[in-house]
């Protein structure tokens, strides 16, 4: 499972830096991004409660026009993770495509999108307190770009989505729990500084450079308890995930 999350990890990579050199147009605008960051997370587990503390690698393809977006937000984490009882590893990735409109400019964006966040979660790496999560949640999602000058500008997201099911494994159960509905709510807030050409979404052609950025991510999870089987049942909880990333963007109007 990991080796292949590594490869996929590596071809949206080569995707990303294979894209330097697009030309820019008027009339769509993409935004291709690549990032690293800090990753802390507080989980409640079969095992107990859980604090992660680690790196994270982020990735963002997407392209809009104007009345129309589609795109999908990707973020992988390794992090060293502690309880009461034992230390260990976490691994993570969430994978968000999203398709919705556009209700603002071509410049100025406004989304209302349809948003399908998947997630993975893999506690305990290499214990016997191992245990694995394998969620896929439905909502909906919005974001806005504010330009405050022709080279800084702010950008937000918020989204809510829900799990009508999860597949949750650990030392003696592997089960898709169904009713087990877990809230998701996520806030984005980032800054981009455009290290462009003067006008940038008024020349036809041109070679893009790339611009920087930094985005503060925070998740919050509300999980109900659910009985697992008649004699075992998996606890409430109200977990988070707070992540900070830097690195380059390609938007353009390409």
């Amino acid at each position: 499972m990991q080796k292949n999350i590594i490869k996929i990890l590596f071809i949206c990579f080569l995707s990303i830096s294979n894209l330097w050199a697009y030309r820019c147009h008027s009339d769509r605008c993409t935004d291709l991004r690549f990032g690293l960051g800090s990753y802390y997370g507080n989980f409640t587990t079969h095992y107990g409660d859980i604090n992660d503390i680690g790196g994270l690698f982020s990735g963002l393809m997407e392209g809009h026009w104007r009345y129309f977006n589609v795109g999908f937000d990707l973020n992988a984490a390794y992090a060293y993770q502690h309880n009461k009882h034992f230390g260990s590893q976490t691994f993570t990735y969430t994978i968000s495509p999203y398709i919705g409109a556009n209700t603002g400019s071509l410049h100025k964006p406004f989304f209302i999108d349809f948003v399908m966040p998947s997630e993975y979660y893999e506690f305990g790496l290499s214990t016997n307190y191992r245990e694995r999560n394998a969620s896929i949640f439905f909502g909906g999602r919005i974001y806005q770009r504010i330009p405050i000058t022709e080279e800084h500008e702010i950008e937000y997201s918020l989204s809510y989505s829900v799990a009508p099911f999860v597949r949750r494994t650990f030392y003696g159960y592997n089960e898709l729990v169904k009713g087990n509905n877990i809230h998701r709510i996520e806030f984005n807030l980032g800054y981009l500084y455009r290290n462009d050409l003067e006008n940038v979404y008024q020349e036809e052609d041109r070679l893009k450079r790339p611009d920087f950025y930094t985005r503060l991510k925070a998740i919050y999870y509300r999980q109900n308890q659910v009985e697992l089987t008649p004699t075992l049942q998996y606890p409430s909880a109200n977990n988070f995930a707070l992540m900070l990333e830097v690195g380059v963007s390609l938007d353009t109007s390409w």
